[in-house]
């Protein structure tokens, strides 16, 4: 029985038998699976999260240890939008990846963090 009525639906995965995507994984498709499970569990069609497609998958990769600034900016994104109109989650991670982590690694071709992106 459903009690509550979310307008957001938030799953962050990792480990376990849910541990794809974040920076070992290019590919979204196991992140879109993950989410249509969700959406289509039995009852969940009459959720206001659902109705309205904002069901989000997001990678643990970005809320452990020093990184977890960047997971509260893609949650941020996602739950309050009006409010951080002109934040970029995916600068900010690409400038600590970069930047702080002085690493090569190019968001813009690697990596599955967040899914669908806000």
């Amino acid at each position: 029985m459903i009690v509550n009525d979310p307008k957001i639906v938030i799953k962050i995965y990792g480990t376990g038998s849910l541990s794809f995507g974040g920076y070992a994984d290019d590919d979204t498709s196991e992140m879109e699976t993950l989410r249509e499970e969700i959406m289509n569990r039995p009852g969940w069609n009459d959720i206001t999260a659902v109705e309205n497609g904002n069901v989000y998958i997001l990678s643990i990769d970005v809320f452990g240890g020093a990184k977890y600034f960047i997971g509260l900016d893609y949650l941020a994104k996602i739950i309050q939008t009006d409010l951080v109109s002109d934040l970029d989650p995916k600068t900010v991670h690409q400038e600590y990846i970069t930047r702080f982590q002085e690493l090569d690694y190019n968001l813009e071709n690697h990596g599955v963090f967040v899914y669908p992106r806000p």
